[in-house]
This record gives structure tokens, sequence and C-alpha cells, in this order.
């Protein structure tokens, strides 16, 4: 396994394709890479504080978007994805796994607290006594735009989270979290429909939210019809794709798309 704990050791590497924008905060970080033709791909405006990221096997893939903000350990095995769109944010460091050919997408402008578990597979595999089919198969995750977690939660294979949602302390997530909903417990359940969120104006008032709303309606407020189209494409354009090209063409302009 290749080791690099400097940008420019980073970028020397010959059996793996990295491109890393000049504008790029790099503090105690490390890149591990076992394989060949991986994928590094880190945009402008980049911050990077104590950040591992592992890429064992061939084929894999990490993009990380403009002005983004990480603390986290990401780890990908064989001819998996994981992108991390703009403005993405964790309060702490999380733990963000894709396996079995897993894809992991966060739209952009997702908001994460501390001790976020993010995981395609369940690291083990559960099988079928009587037919002996296995029955924990690895799921993607797709986030949509401004997501909020909280402390403490874990999302697992197959979890999809509208855009506009927002999810409580100490939840587990294995479901369809549709657009403007509040999930809370483990397992997550709906707790309200119809919401919004905001960070940086806690405790607002009715009049004033109103007035934030208002003003900034497309920033808050999602259709799951949308989302369903987008998440559709990711399945399109990703899952199973045996081409590295085009799964790199499509995640370039995916900002686009969003």
């Amino acid at each position: 396994m290749s080791r690099y704990k400097t940008l420019e050791a980073l970028q020397n590497d010959r059996d793996n394709f990295i491109m890393i924008k000049d504008s790029v905060k790099w503090g105690n970080c490390e890149v591990n890479i076992r394989g060949e033709d991986n994928v590094l791909i880190i945009q402008d405006g980049v911050s990077l504080d104590d950040v591992t990221i592992n890429l064992v096997g061939n084929h894999n893939i990490v993009f990380l978007g403009n002005d983004l903000n990480l603390k986290a350990t990401i780890s990908c095995g064989n001819d998996s994805i994981v992108y991390l769109g703009e403005k993405v944010r964790f309060a702490n460091k999380g733990i963000i796994h894709a396996g079995e050919c897993g894809i992991i997408i966060l739209s952009g402008d997702n908001y994460f607290g501390n001790n976020t578990l993010i995981h395609t597979s369940d690291l083990f595999g559960l099988y079928d006594l009587n037919d002996g089919k296995r029955v924990n198969q690895a799921m993607p995750i797709y986030f949509g735009k401004h997501t909020f977690a909280s402390n403490n939660v874990e999302f697992k294979r197959g979890t999809i989270c509208g855009s506009g949602c927002a999810v409580g302390t100490n939840s587990v997530i294995d479901k369809w979290l549709a657009c403007n909903t509040y999930y809370y417990g483990n397992p997550a359940m709906l707790q309200k429909e119809h919401v919004f969120w905001e960070p940086n104006n806690v405790g607002l008032d009715t009049l004033n939210s109103k007035f934030l709303l208002s003003k900034n309606r497309d920033h808050y407020v999602y259709d799951n019809s949308s989302d369903e189209k987008l998440f559709k494409l990711f399945n399109e354009k990703l899952v199973g794709n045996p081409n590295i090209d085009d799964k790199i063409n499509f995640l370039t302009q995916l900002n686009e798309l969003l």
C-alpha cells in the first residue's frame, strides 16, 4: 500500500489518476492507495482537516466538490464511488464507506454533526438458511440538496435522503426520506412533514421564519418528483457501468445538473 501525507507526494503517484486544484487546503491528511486506476479529484475551495482517504482495489472514484469543508475518513473498495458536492460540511470526523461496488452521492449543501456514519454495506455477508441467497447486498446511498443530520446519525445501505430533509440526534436511517421532512429515532420514524431547516438562525419567531422562507423559497422547498428523476439518473449512469471514463465525465458535470 502506498501512503501519502503530502500533496506533492500524492500527485507523483503514477498508477492512479490524481487531480487536485492549487487552492485546496490540506491539514493533517493522509491518502492510502492499494491498487491501480483509482481516481481522486479535489476541486477548488476544498478544506481538508484530519482527513483520511483509503482507496483499496481498482477503479474507485472519490470526487470532492467546490467549497467543501471535510473532517472524515473516506474508504472505497473496488469499483466504488464517493461524490461529495459543493458546500458539504462535517462538524467532526465522520466515516464514509463505499464498499462492494458501492455508490455514495451527497448532492451538495449537506450538513452533518458529530460522529456521522455512512456506509453502503454491512461489511459482512448474511445468507438465507434455506436457499443460501445473500440477503444484505450492498446498496447505493443518495442525498439530495440542503439536508441536515444532527450528532451520532448512521445512514445505512439503501438510504435516500430527499432534498430539504432533516434527521435528529442518535438516529439510524435505512429508508427513503421525502423532501422537507423531519425524521428521528432508531429506527428513524417520520416526525413532521412540510418543514424547512435553517442552520444559522436558531430560535426564529413565526414572523421572521415566514419572511426567511418568502425570500429564499427555492433554497428551502423541494419537489419529490425532481429528486426521483435525479436519483433515477444516478442509477442509470453509475450503477453497473464498467466504463470509468463515463462515470468520471458524469460526476464532473453533475453539479450543473443539480
